[in-house]
């Protein structure tokens, strides 16, 4: 008896060095080695669920308060949460392109007409091309059977 309960404190004690945090944390949050971050709650259950890794890339900041609100950055996306939302749409992804061009004053000029092999958004002022050839961009979307509004 005295032996069992050796060992179920030393599995005790070796799931809390793996797992910070006990059995609980293993399904509810996951720590990132590699940016030294953890992703937990909803924004860990939005991040498996959408693409995880290469979608959203790692974690750079813990979940922190920005504008009263609860947010996380990954490497390629900002995660917003918003509780007065039902599920799925408690957690939003941040507008980042949309915040980097207010920061910069606004449309780049892109000059007169569109380009040969572009589409332009009236509504956006924007023109999608491709980098060269039949890649970027614009292929991706036609490849994809995504529909645009002019």
């Amino acid at each position: 008896m005295r032996q069992l309960i050796r060992l179920l404190v030393l599995a005790t004690i070796i799931v809390n060095l793996i797992y910070p945090g006990g059995a609980a944390a293993q399904t509810n949050s996951r720590f990132f080695p590699e940016t030294g971050r953890t992703v937990s709650g909803r924004f860990l259950h939005y991040w498996q669920s959408n693409g995880g890794l290469p979608v959203f890339g790692y974690p750079l900041s813990d979940q922190i308060q920005e504008n009263g609100r609860s947010v996380q950055y990954f490497e390629r996306q900002r995660f917003e949460l918003h509780p007065e939302n039902a599920r799925p749409y408690d957690v939003l992804l941040g507008r980042l392109g949309a915040e980097l061009l207010a920061r910069s004053g606004g449309n780049p000029p892109i000059g007169s007409g569109t380009p040969a092999g572009c589409v332009r958004f009236d509504l956006t002022q924007h023109t999608v091309c491709n980098q060269s050839g039949n890649t970027g961009f614009l292929s991706y979307w036609r490849s994809h059977g995504l529909e645009f509004d002019r």
